[in-house]
């Protein structure tokens, strides 16, 4: 399969952090802007489209979209079972890797992207809603966990999922 695309194919795709992350990785910052400052196609290998998760993407502007996909994802995956004093078998997930999630996304749309007109308010309100999820995470329970004599804390799956916001208008 031939797959030909420009990086901001990728970076539209919100899957830039994992494509510097995996397949530009060894090249210098410089290198990487100059990439996506000339936006020229280029031929993907079919291996490395699917590292990146590329061929079972959906083109779509709605970033805000795609972040709660991504999210669901996340909890789908990262979500684990504790025990507390209160209650027994509560579906937590680590507050860091919400936090550092959040953060990475907002890698996908380098600064030196210049976006197309369609998702320049789609970005801004992108960077707007993590904003706000941040905030909102900063007043979840917590509940602590203790993992190789580190203490963790977890907040509710479900409170997470309470944080997103699936209004698209």
């Amino acid at each position: 399969m031939k797959i030909t695309l420009k990086p901001s194919d990728i970076i539209e795709r919100a899957l830039w952090f994992k494509y510097e992350h995996f397949i530009l990785d060894g090249k210098s910052q410089k290198e990487i802007e100059e990439i996506i400052e000339k936006n020229e196609e280029f031929e993907i290998p079919e291996r490395s489209a699917l590292i990146i998760d590329l061929l079972k993407c959906i083109v779509t502007d709605n970033l805000k979209h795609r972040l709660n996909q991504h999210m669901l994802h996340l909890l789908n995956v990262k979500t684990t079972e504790i025990s507390t004093a209160k209650k027994s078998n509560l579906l937590v997930i680590n507050k860091n890797t919400i936090n550092y999630e959040l953060d990475r996304y907002s890698k996908n749309f380098p600064d030196s992207w210049k976006p197309t007109l369609n998702y320049v308010a789609n970005l801004k309100e992108l960077r707007k809603y993590i904003k706000k999820l941040k905030d909102k995470l900063q007043k979840l329970i917590i509940h602590e966990g203790s993992f190789q004599g580190n203490v963790i804390e977890y907040v509710e799956a479900t409170h997470v999922k309470k944080m997103l916001d699936f209004n698209h208008g």
